[in-house]
C-alpha cells in the first residue's frame, strides 16, 4: 500500500493519544498507523511506550516492534 493512504490514520491515532496519553492502545494504533507510513523509527517509540504502559501485552507489541526493527535493519535488536 502506499504510506499516503495512511496519514489519516496517523492524524486520528495522534488525536487518540492526546485524548489519553497512558492508553497504551492509542500508541499501538500509532505505531501501526506509523510503521505503515514508513516510518519505523516513530512507530518503534510508540511501540515501546505502549510496552510500558502495558507489561501485560509485551507479545503483542514486542512483534510489532520486532517488525519496525526490522524494517529499520536494526537485526541486532530481535
Amino acid at each position: 500500500m502506499e504510506s499516503g493512504k495512511f496519514k489519516g490514520a496517523v492524524a486520528d491515532a495522534i488525536k487518540s493519544v492526546n485524548l489519553d496519553h497512558n492508553d497504551p492502545e492509542s500508541h499501538h494504533a500509532m505505531g501501526l498507523a506509523l510503521m505503515f507510513s514508513g516510518m519505523h523509527r516513530e512507530a518503534s517509540d510508540s511501540f515501546k511506550i505502549a510496552m510500558r504502559l502495558d507489561p501485560f501485552q509485551q507479545d503483542t507489541f514486542g512483534y510489532m516492534l520486532g517488525m519496525a526493527y526490522f524494517h529499520m535493519s536494526q537485526y541486532e535488536k530481535l
